[in-house]
């Protein structure tokens, strides 16, 4: 039997819960894995996706924002359970004709909880076929996405009749906008910041739940995943740390951190 839990948003103003189904042990979780192995080939490479905050900085690089342009995030209000499941058979339907192997269809028939191991695909499918509504006649400066949070650049004035487009498309479906404080703007774990020239400046970002702690040094796990926790970390400074001064600062940071954590 699927076990339901609801995972609290604490870093939400309205601290409401996210519903999760587990499905591990139930009959349709292998079912949902064999079709997930096998559909998952008929997403196609988008241009609008980040996989990575890696990723995403190298899509930033040598942008330049003019006066009249605007940062802004659209997030979707509680994508895996909005999708209706007509639209979901409509766009796996659509994804299997165009694609299919030696005159084999695989159908999708079920919906799209939290847990389930194909709702990731279908959500994936579902927004590549709303941004090809909307970015007929409407494509932004720049646009990536990170499952469903975006980081968008584009005109100012334009920005409320994109919004507002964004939610027509499919009524289930709506977006929330962020937009940029004072000159700042949060995607994945990269805070970027608008100079007054234009040009952009990268720094690493920590959300309110951050704890500012680390895997202790006398923590009984092996070794190597100690190395690799300073690794990852370190790593993350030459990476999202675009100028010579916010490395020496995030450093010092870490170096604070560390002290007593690490043995002497």
């Amino acid at each position: 039997m699927a076990r339901f839990n609801g995972l609290p948003k604490v870093h939400k103003h309205d601290s409401s819960l996210r519903p999760i189904i587990s499905l591990r042990g139930t009959p349709t979780f292998n079912l949902a894995n064999w079709l997930f192995r096998r559909l998952n080939c008929l997403i196609p490479y988008s241009d609008t996706m980040v996989r990575s905050a890696a990723n995403f900085l190298e899509r930033l690089g040598g942008l330049h924002l003019k006066a009249d342009i605007v940062v802004v995030s659209f997030d979707v209000t509680s994508l895996f359970t909005s999708i209706p499941q007509s639209l979901a058979i409509e766009t796996v339907g659509e994804l299997l004709e165009n694609r299919y192997d030696e005159g084999t269809v695989y159908e999708q028939i079920e919906g799209t909880p939290m847990g389930l191991p194909l709702s990731g695909f279908i959500a994936e499918a579902v927004l590549q076929k709303l941004e090809t509504v909307v970015f007929t006649n409407h494509r932004p400066i720049l646009w990536v996405r990170y499952v469903d949070d975006t980081f968008v650049v584009r005109k100012r004035e334009m920005v409320a009749e994109f919004h507002a487009l964004q939610n027509s498309i499919y009524p289930d479906i709506q977006f929330t906008m962020e937009a940029e404080v004072n000159s700042q703007m949060a995607f994945l774990d990269v805070l970027v910041h608008r100079k007054t020239d234009g040009s952009l400046r990268t720094t690493v970002y920590r959300n309110a739940t951050n704890t500012r702690q680390a895997l202790s040094y006398q923590s009984n796990h092996p070794l190597c995943h100690k190395r690799s926790c300073l690794r990852t970390l370190y790593k993350r400074v030459e990476t999202h740390c675009s100028e010579k001064d916010d490395k020496a600062s995030e450093l010092h940071y870490f170096q604070r951190m560390f002290t007593s954590r690490l043995p002497s």
